[in-house]
């Protein structure tokens, strides 16, 4: 993700929607057993970020923790998806800053935000951290020997 330092706002917020969009959906994909008729299911019944996301939780792959941290940032990303005289976190989009802080807040409870942290800075922490986490679990759940005889087979 260091190549999204010179990203807009707008831009950092769409990617990483997409990018936890993609993990979400190569977890699932992992956790299915090997099957076509998973992969239709993936791609008939679970096409974006919130449906993906929610069945994820319903799987057990992800927390609720998660979840609402993925639902605050689908939020942001279809605001700005919407808005198209705003690319930043700035007061056109008051709301943004208040949904970044918020789930921040909520995604990792030790930080404490400074008087200078701007939306994007928390934003962007937010976001190395889920991604990390849900990349993380992503490995783990392909390599988890739970289902091997079910994928094989």
């Amino acid at each position: 993700m260091h190549s999204l330092a010179t990203e807009s706002d707008r831009g950092v917020v769409i990617i990483v929607a997409t990018v936890i969009e993609e993990i979400l959906r190569k977890t699932m994909r992992e956790f299915l057993i090997q099957e076509s008729e998973s992969d239709r299911l993936l791609r008939r019944n679970f096409q974006g970020l919130d449906s993906l996301s929610r069945a994820s939780l319903c799987l057990g792959l992800i927390s609720r923790r998660e979840l609402k941290a993925i639902d605050a940032i689908r939020k942001i990303r279809n605001e700005f998806a919407h808005q198209f005289l705003s690319n930043k976190f700035d007061g056109t989009l008051q709301s943004h800053r208040h949904q970044v802080f918020a789930a921040t807040q909520e995604y990792l409870p030790g930080r404490h935000a400074g008087p200078r942290d701007t939306a994007r800075h928390t934003f962007d922490e937010l976001a190395m951290a889920l991604v990390f986490q849900l990349w993380s679990r992503a490995e783990e759940v392909a390599n988890s020997e739970t289902f091997a005889e079910l994928r094989e087979d």
